[in-house]
């Protein structure tokens, strides 16, 4: 499963370049068969070696070839790196004890790069690793609510909306690119607005995770993240102008007259 993750962590670093575009970068006569391998070689015929042998090999060499020729900066390829390590943890956790609190712990760490805004150092010190861990917090928002091991009851609803949230706000509401928004036509906000919604949705998603969090039995380990959450949201909403830019854009007249 090494390098079918690896492959699809580069696609994913593809996807959220600034500058992604379909007809560029997305080629359906190659990413679509390797989809259909690694489907078939990890999921319907996993008892299959010669199939998983024969998937590796394509995922490697287009996972070489896509990273020699689409990405350009040293952060595309730790992304890469870091989205790969993502999907590989979510399919090894459930074999392993206490693997339930792993995928919960990544996504609050990556949610601690996102939120901490303050001081301004530390702010501008993140600003690399937070293009990096932004589209981790998403996966490992779906992973934990993937690997659930009870699919029924009010955590499941709420990782579902964790879910919702953090992949509508990582793919429809990017600030730095309305490629998707063009594909299915929809309405284009603009930047700004764009930037408000993907705030507030990654929030809520954030929120949402924190109450499944707090169904855990382990009371060190629910409290210790419940803390960093209030904290990281606290630092995010009031040490930023995240707060006056909501208010702006819902009450846009009350910004003229300031």
């Amino acid at each position: 499963m090494i390098f079918p993750s690896l492959w699809i962590g580069v696609k994913l670093t593809i996807f959220f370049k600034r500058r992604f575009q379909w007809r560029e970068h997305f080629f359906p006569r190659w990413d679509c068969p390797n989809l259909i391998f690694i489907i078939l070689a990890h999921f319907w015929l996993p008892e299959v070696w010669l199939l998983q042998m024969i998937t590796a090999v394509i995922c490697m060499v287009s996972a070489i070839t896509d990273m020699y020729l689409m990405l350009t900066y040293p952060g595309e390829y730790v992304k890469s790196f870091v989205l790969g390590a993502c999907i590989i943890v979510s399919v090894v956790s459930g074999e392993i004890k206490h693997g339930s609190y792993i995928l919960p712990s990544l996504s609050v760490f990556f949610a601690l790069t996102q939120f901490l805004r303050w001081p301004i150092w530390l702010k501008d010190f993140l600003s690399k690793v937070r293009i990096i861990c932004g589209p981790a917090f998403a996966l490992s928002v779906l992973a934990t609510w993937l690997k659930l091991s009870e699919p029924s009851g009010w955590s499941y609803w709420v990782l579902l909306v964790a879910v919702f949230c953090s992949s509508a706000a990582a793919i429809f509401f990017r600030p730095d690119n309305s490629e998707v928004l063009v594909l299915f036509h929809l309405p284009v906000p603009s930047s700004r607005d764009r930037k408000v919604c993907h705030a507030i949705l990654m929030a809520f998603s954030l929120l949402c995770m924190t109450v499944h969090i707090s169904t855990l039995p382990c009371i060190i380990f629910k409290a210790f993240c419940i803390a960093v959450v209030t904290l990281c949201v606290c630092f995010f909403f009031f040490a930023t102008d995240t707060v006056r830019i909501i208010v702006s854009a819902v009450y846009p007249g009350k910004s003229h007259r300031a």
